[in-house]
């Protein structure tokens, strides 16, 4: 009886050391499982989050404007982007067509995002406008420029300080026509611009000039008005480099 209850311990004893070993076991193989799940979570979430800001980034640009007198005008613009919560905060002060400039900016935005590959919905955006003519005429045109500007802060890069831009911006990227080139390729020359993008189709246009005939018939000043078509080329018109982008990716070879 001694034996069996020596061989029933002995049996007992195999039987809890194997299952401790089984336990062990497992105990070290799940933590790596976990760990892998952990890791492949994180590699998803790492290409959806967004982009990730440690310190405030910032870029600035030149915006051409037209006045209310149809004269051509350089304004600045700053884009700030830090870690927050996907705002888009304006300060602008003395433009006119605010509405129109809030909704480039919220294209801008969203291009950008489409530009990067990537959602910005942590990161803070403030964009200010530097204004010192009250009758300088915002909107639509500055769009090019304002996503220009969101891209490169949101990269921490510095744009060419050379270039400038005018064109609209698009939802799927592209640029669109504006008016006012000529007065706003003065202001780019005058400013000291090496080159001019403008949207596609618009290095040169068709502009009806007026042309007066006049003689004198004794004492009458007779003057026949007409109108005559005539091709202008920016570049030429304004002496300075003009290139034409069709949208954001082309523009962007160029501005950084």
């Amino acid at each position: 009886m001694m034996i069996m209850r020596e061989e029933i311990k002995f049996g007992i004893t195999v039987i809890v050391i194997f299952l401790i070993g089984v336990g062990i076991g497992s105990f070290f193989e799940r933590p790596s499982v976990v760990f892998e799940e952990i890791g492949e979570l994180n590699h998803q979430n790492s290409e959806t989050a967004g982009i990730q800001l440690k310190e405030l980034a910032e870029s600035k640009i030149k915006l051409l404007a037209v006045d209310t007198k149809g004269n051509g005008i350089l304004t600045d613009l700053s884009v700030k982007a830090v870690s927050g919560e996907g705002r888009l905060l304006v300060d602008v002060d003395n433009l006119l067509f605010w509405v129109d400039t809030q909704q480039s900016i919220q294209t801008a935005k969203s291009v950008a995002e489409e530009y990067l590959g990537k959602k910005i919905d942590n990161v803070d955006l403030t964009y200010t406008i530097k204004v010192d003519n009250s009758s300088v005429v915002g909107g639509p045109s500055a769009g090019a420029a304002f996503t220009a500007a969101t891209i490169a802060a949101l990269q921490n890069k510095t744009l060419k300080k050379d270039v400038v831009i005018t064109g609209t911006i698009e939802s799927n990227g592209s640029i669109g026509a504006v008016g006012g080139i000529i007065p706003k390729g003065e202001a780019a020359k005058k400013g000291g611009f090496k080159i001019f993008l403008v949207p596609d189709g618009e290095k040169s246009f068709v502009e009806y000039r007026r042309i007066e005939d006049c003689e004198n018939i004794g004492s009458v000043r007779i003057c026949n008005i007409n109108y005559k078509a005539v091709e202008v080329n920016v570049e030429e018109e304004i002496g300075i480099k003009v290139i034409e982008v069709s949208n954001i990716k082309e523009a962007m070879n160029y501005l950084l």
